[in-house]
């Protein structure tokens, strides 16, 4: 009330609102979630350290034009460059756009090898990639020489170059194609496949994996999405590819290794790849073997899952006659969720959230355990998953109509579970359970129930299902293996504490041990705290801890933890430390 009349009555309002801005300057503590990567990036330049350059330009970069992330490099015009190129190829693709934001640049030519492939009349659209696909004129040169020629600028900037087989021999004879579907946070139980009381929240998801093969105990490699998906781009598990902090000292993703987007793309893959998450961004490295990188955070009121769709939609109608990889993730399913739509409100059939952006503060620090607002929430996850499998359903109409079906492997599962309620500890069921779900040409309705690693075991499934050999550096299982693990393991490594749960034969073992992060070396010397629970945890035995009861059960799990770390090797290196993160407070 004091302020109410001290604004209105006593202090005129420039005033009250520079005194307001002052106190917010002085008094106010610098959150991270606005001042620190990866919470600040909204699209800006960024500088990166190239392991290989292409062309000796004069700078290189990521540029983010219309949500579409690219490495650039800046060239003079008129003048010649040498591409370094795979003299196996015969297409090259690669997009331009202007170096300098007040150019006018017009009347572009494209000279490859000498010869010209390409006239754009008058100016280029601003704010627009321009793209380039051309099949590469015959040379006697193994390399690629370009020549841009325009007018109004002296230089251009010109996308790393992506180049492949147009025309495939017996060799390179069209693969599968994959394309893999990231539901953020999501639960199995929240599946009809997985749980029939929820067949009305996905009718499509359904339908379109009727076919498929379902993992009914498929469990993520950590607990939240940065280092799962990490995990899934690299095949290591956490602790070997060391992206698991988004504070001080954040990694990129190993350079000693070939991301799956790498090896698909050195084996003739157009790759496309949609991040719909801040925790998910080309600093950390995913922009390696990608040809286009899309990226939208959640809050952006521009921009929806039906974009993620239809840009998926364009990518496989334009090469379809090509080998392809798409990687999509859809932030709908993690709270704060999306933005509402026509279909959310309308089949929304329970009191649930219209407004859902306060709400994921409430649930990440724990504030409210009140039960009445944590199913309020489940009945709004269960609608805004509705309208994803409503947006999905046209990404599935479209592959059958096309008969990409015949030619094409999907595969749908989640970075991580989702735990409304804080527990300890913190690797439960409900955080670590995920969807596992794959269809492929000629598959059939399948149900398997083995221990599934699925962060770990995208990677090398992914070859499976392409035909293609796997890189040596993989630490995960393909599913269409005949010798699978009889565990499942997952790994929270953040900051100086570590916890690592392993299921086996409806048990979970959790330990938690000191960390030292720099190094990546948890003291299992010493363990702080242990537990041990039949496997569906607090739904049998009240929760109880049976650590003291099954002493030979905790140290057979035990043991393989052990084991764990001791066998696997790891290819995180400091120097790839973001050089901008080396100074944020612990």
């Amino acid at each position: 009330m004091l302020k109410f009349y001290l604004r209105n009555f006593f202090i005129p309002p420039l005033i009250y609102n520079f005194l307001g801005s002052l106190k917010y300057k002085l008094f106010s503590k610098k959150s991270k979630y606005t001042s620190q990567l990866p919470y600040n990036w909204k699209g800006q330049d960024i500088i990166i350290r190239l392991v290989k350059k292409s062309i000796n330009s004069k700078k290189s970069f990521i540029k983010t034009i219309d949500h579409e992330s690219k490495v650039v490099h800046e060239i003079d015009l008129n003048k010649k460059y040498i591409f370094n190129k795979d003299i196996n190829k015969d297409s090259i693709s690669f997009s331009i756009f202007i170096s300098k934001n007040y150019e006018q640049i017009k009347d572009v030519q494209v000279f490859l090898n000498d010869i010209k492939v390409k006239m754009i009349f008058d100016n280029l659209v601003p704010n627009k990639w321009l793209y380039i696909n051309s099949e590469i004129p015959k040379s006697s040169q193994k390399n690629v020489s370009i020549k841009i020629i325009a007018t109004g600028a002296n230089s251009i900037l010109v996308s790393e170059p992506f180049f492949y087989n147009k025309k495939l021999n017996n060799i390179q004879a069209k693969r599968n194609n994959i394309i893999v579907i990231v539901l953020d946070g999501l639960r199995p139980n929240f599946i009809g496949s997985y749980n029939q009381k929820k067949k009305n929240n996905t009718p499509y998801i359904d339908k379109f994996f009727k076919d498929g093969v379902i993992f009914k105990n498929a469990f993520s490699q950590s607990e939240y999405t940065m280092p799962s998906i990490a995990s899934m781009f690299s095949g290591l598990y956490p602790i070997q590819h060391g992206v698991f902090t988004h504070d001080k000292s954040q990694r990129e993703l190993p350079h000693n290794i070939e991301l799956v987007t790498e090896y698909l793309y050195k084996n003739n893959y157009r790759t496309m790849v949609y991040s719909n998450t801040l925790r998910f961004i080309p600093q950390y490295g995913y922009y390696r073997g990608v040809e286009r990188f899309f990226h939208h955070n959640l809050t952006d009121l521009n921009l929806d899952s039906f974009t993620i769709t239809n840009k998926a939609i364009e990518f496989a109608e334009t090469h379809k006659n090509e080998n392809f990889f798409m990687f999509l993730h859809y932030m709908d399913t993690h709270p704060p969720f999306s933005l509402p739509t026509y279909f959310y409100d309308s089949n929304s059939n329970t009191d649930y959230y219209h407004n859902t952006s306060k709400i994921y503060n409430k649930l990440k620090m724990h504030a409210d355990k009140n039960d009445k607002f944590i199913s309020s929430i489940e009945n709004t996850a269960d609608s805004k998953l509705k309208n994803t499998d409503f947006i999905l359903g046209n990404l599935f109409a479209y592959i059958n109509n096309s008969d990409l079906n015949k030619n094409t492997s999907v595969i749908l599962l989640a970075d991580h579970g989702r735990q409304y309620k804080k527990s300890e500890p913190l690797l439960l069921k409900n955080l670590t359970q995920v969807p596992y779900m794959i269809k492929y040409p000629g598959s059939k309705r399948d149900i398997k129930d083995f221990y599934c690693e699925t962060n770990s075991s995208l990677y090398p499934t992914i070859m499976d299902l392409a035909s293609l050999n796997k890189p040596e550096h993989l630490a995960g299982k393909s599913v269409f293996e005949k010798s699978q693990n009889n565990y499942a393991l997952s790994e929270s490594l953040f900051k100086k504490n570590a916890e690592t749960s392993i299921r086996n034969n409806d048990y979970v073992y959790i330990q938690k041990t000191d960390f030292d992060y720099m190094k990546g070396k948890l003291n299992l010397e010493n363990v702080n705290k242990e537990y041990l629970f039949t496997e569906n945890e607090f739904e049998t035995n009240n929760g109880e801890n049976l650590i003291d009861k099954e002493e030979k059960i905790k140290e057979n799990l035990k043991e393989k933890i052990l084991n764990h770390y001791k066998t696997q090797k790891k290819y995180f290196d400091n120097n790839q430390i973001l050089e901008a993160t080396k100074n944020y407070k612990e």
